[in-house]
């Protein structure tokens, strides 16, 4: 296995990394945001200008197992080549079937409202979309270019149902067979801008981003969080593989996990303003995992992360496995 890691800057300008501490407390001096209400009045998301783009609108839901995946593919269909799909605030769109959206070409995706996976955990472990590295699953793949979901709405994993399935297991488990899908998946996509969402209940890793470009988050929101004893794992905030160009700013994220780990070969990184709470901070891997493969992370520029209540004392590290050299 071989590595390399190249121009690879952490600048320290207000950032904290704390051993774990109580949930309600907070570093001492510390001025910045302690909750996500907070974070959202330092950080407000403002909706782009208007435009004269098509306006695309479908049924929402009626209850949490109306399936309206069907019309959410023919809507972004008709959105599809300089359409906006529009997803209202106070509505719910559930989404009982796997989706595949490779086929988006300058389309925008307005969403106010909330979109919700069912939590039909028979459905999802035998429907999904499947990526090799680390056995990942989706419950949808997105990919194209000049693609764009803005708003001030939410992502749904409905991910306590999974939570609770997945207690006691551990994913690295060579006999486990628990697979759970990732929230946000896209693939082969050019220039992917998600702006003031919210992201939450994922099952298992938030964001992954595979063989893409041009890839950039902003004003965003990430809370994986349990009603109970079975806590989130593996709950990433963002992954990548193979991906040239991948930008996050301005970002809070709750979770149980890597705040942000690029995976192998993942280059031109930009990381600024985010805030960590809970997590395992930022995390560069895991290289080396698949012996004769060459695994590369270089150009990562990464400034301002604040870690709190961090479950390590170290604000990144990098996750090798034993093979690697």
């Amino acid at each position: 296995m071989l590595f390399k890691f190249s121009t690879l800057n952490f600048v320290a300008s207000a950032v904290l990394a704390v051993l774990p501490i109580v949930a309600s407390e907070f570093p001492h001096g510390y001025q910045g945001p302690k909750s996500v209400g907070q974070f959202r009045n330092w950080h407000p998301y403002n909706y782009p200008a208007p435009n004269f783009r098509k306006k695309v609108y479908i049924r929402a839901s009626k209850s949490e197992t109306d399936d309206i995946s069907a019309d959410f593919y023919a809507g972004l269909k008709e959105a599809n080549h300089g359409g906006t799909l529009v997803l209202p605030a106070n509505k719910t769109f559930v989404i009982g079937k796997k989706l595949d959206l490779t086929f988006l070409d300058d389309v925008e995706v307005q969403l106010d409202g909330k979109i919700l996976f069912t939590n039909n955990i028979t459905y999802w472990q035998n429907n999904y979309f499947y990526h090799p590295f680390q056995k990942s699953i989706t419950f949808w793949k997105w990919g194209g270019k000049d693609i764009k979901i803005f708003g001030r709405g939410t992502l749904d994993g409905n991910g306590q149902a999974w939570y609770d399935g997945f207690a006691g297991l551990e994913v690295l488990d060579p006999n486990n067979t628990y697979y759970r899908p990732i929230l946000f998946y896209a693939e082969n996509a050019t220039n992917l801008y998600i702006e003031g969402i919210r992201f939450q209940g994922s099952p298992i890793w938030t964001n992954f981003i595979v063989t893409s470009k041009n890839v950039t988050y902003d004003n965003v929101i990430i809370e994986n969080l349990s009603t109970n004893q079975n806590l989130p794992k593996n709950t990433d905030g963002w992954d990548s593989y193979n991906v040239d160009g991948l930008t996050v700013t301005n970002a809070w994220i709750n979770i149980g996990d890597d705040c942000f780990s690029p995976k192998p070969n993942t280059s031109n990184i930009f990381v600024q303003n985010m805030y960590c709470n809970g997590t395992h901070g930022v995390s560069m891997g895991s290289i080396g995992q698949y012996p004769g493969v060459k695994d590369y992370i270089e150009n990562a520029y990464i400034q301002n992360v604040t870690m709190l209540n961090g479950q390590v004392s170290i604000l990144s590290f990098t996750k090798l496995f034993p093979a690697a050299t």
